[in-house]
């Protein structure tokens, strides 16, 4: 379909990951084992998700993979908002900026 960097949706995912990615740098969370690695996991995901689409030779396939991306934000959005109402929990909230969880 098309080079998947120029969709905005890639890029603002793109810009999230990075974003989350860059909180956990140097940081290690023995309160909750591998929360870390499941949280860049879901992250990663979205970014993947729309790449993949890109690649398939159909709209509607590329909408099926747009919908699962869309579907991937969940996990990271529900953590992030736990997050906001706990901030001291992890100490992340800092690191993450709100603008940068509005992956839409």
């Amino acid at each position: 379909m098309g080079d998947f960097k120029r969709l905005v949706a890639w890029q603002k995912a793109h810009a999230f990951e990075l974003a989350v990615h860059a909180a956990f740098k140097g940081r290690r969370l023995a309160a909750a084992p591998g929360f870390r690695g499941q949280l860049l996991r879901a992250v990663g995901s979205i970014p993947d998700n729309l790449a993949e689409g890109c690649g398939k030779r159909s709209r509607r396939a590329l909408a099926k993979y747009a919908e699962d991306a869309n579907a991937s934000r969940a996990f990271p959005r529900s953590t992030i908002a736990g997050l906001k109402c706990c901030p001291n929990t992890l100490g992340l909230m800092s690191d993450i900026s709100c603008q940068s969880t509005a992956v839409e």
